[in-house]
C-alpha cells in the first residue's frame, strides 16, 4: 500500500514482530498491542484497514471503538474477516475432518495410519480451519456488520461476502488469478504460524506432521474457496 501511494504515510501494527526489508520511506511498522498503540493515533488516520483481527481479541466491540477513534471525521474503516469454512470448486461446503468426532482416542494420535484411516475422505484442510477457528475465536465476537452498526460514530457504506480461490483463478471471480496466488501464500503461512497453537492445544508432533502434510497437499492440488466478510464504514 505504501508503494502504491507514495505521498501517504502508512503505518503497520501487529502483535507479532514483522520484517519488511524492501519497505519504502513512507512506511513504518509498530510491534505492539492495539489497546496500547491505537490511542496514540486518535484523530489522525484517513483510512484504517483491519484484517483478521476482530474475532481474535477479547473484546471485539472495544476494538471497533479504538479503530473509529483513530479516524479523522469522514475517514474510512476497511474491515475484513475470514471465515473458517471451506467451499469446493462447485461452491459447495466441504466436510472437515474432525478427529474428535470420529472415535480416535488420545492414545492413538501418534499413529499416523490410524489418523489417516479415520479421515474417510473428509478434508484435512477444512478440518484444520475448523479446529483453529473454534479454538481462537472470541466468545464475544459477532459478525463485523453488527459490530460496526453498534458503533455510534460509524456508518456502514458497504458490506459483502465473497469467495476467494486458493491456488487457482476460481470460476467467475473478479481478480481471481491474483487472489488465487495470494491465498495460497496466505494459507501456507497460516499453517506454519498455527502449528504452535495446535501444539499448545494438545496436538502431538506426529499428529501435526500428518495433518500438515495432508493440508499442504490439498491446498496445492485442490480447487477450494475461502469465505471472506468485508465491510467499509465512514466516520
Amino acid at each position: 500500500m505504501a508503494k502504491a501511494f507514495p505521498h501517504a504515510q502508512v503505518v503497520g501494527l501487529d502483535l507479532n514482530a514483522q520484517k519488511f526489508s524492501d519497505a519504502p520511506k513512507n512506511f513504518r511498522f509498530i510491534h505492539g498491542d492495539s489497546d496500547q498503540t491505537l490511542p496514540k493515533f486518535n484523530g489522525q488516520a484517513s483510512i484504517v484497514h483491519c484484517r483478521c483481527v476482530a474475532q481474535h481479541v477479547t473484546d471485539p466491540q472495544a476494538l471497533i471503538l479504538l479503530l473509529s477513534q483513530a479516524l479523522v471525521p469522514g475517514g474510512l474503516l476497511l474491515l475484513a474477516d475470514g471465515d473458517w469454512i471451506v467451499y469446493d470448486q462447485h461452491k459447495k461446503l466441504v466436510e472437515p475432518f474432525q478427529w474428535w468426532d470420529c472415535g480416535t482416542t488420545s492414545s492413538s494420535l501418534a499413529e499416523p495410519a490410524v489418523l489417516e484411516e479415520d479421515a474417510h475422505g473428509r478434508s484435512w484442510y477444512a478440518g484444520w480451519l475448523n479446529f483453529l477457528g473454534n479454538l481462537t475465536r472470541s466468545k464475544n465476537y459477532r459478525p463485523i456488520e453488527e459490530l460496526v452498526q453498534s458503533a455510534d460514530a460509524l456508518t456502514v457504506l458497504d458490506s459483502r461476502r465473497y469467495l476467494s480461490p486458493i491456488n487457482w483463478p476460481g470460476e467467475g471471480i473478479e481478480n481471481g488469478e491474483d487472489l488465487g496466488k495470494l491465498l495460497i501464500i496466505n494459507q501456507r503461512n497460516f499453517l506454519l504460524g498455527s502449528k504452535e497453537i495446535a501444539s499448545q492445544a494438545g496436538f502431538s508432533r506426529e499428529m501435526i506432521e500428518v495433518w500438515g502434510r495432508h493440508y499442504e497437499a490439498e491446498v496445492d492440488s485442490g480447487h477450494f474457496y475461502n469465505l471472506w466478510h468485508y465491510l467499509t464504514a465512514q466516520k
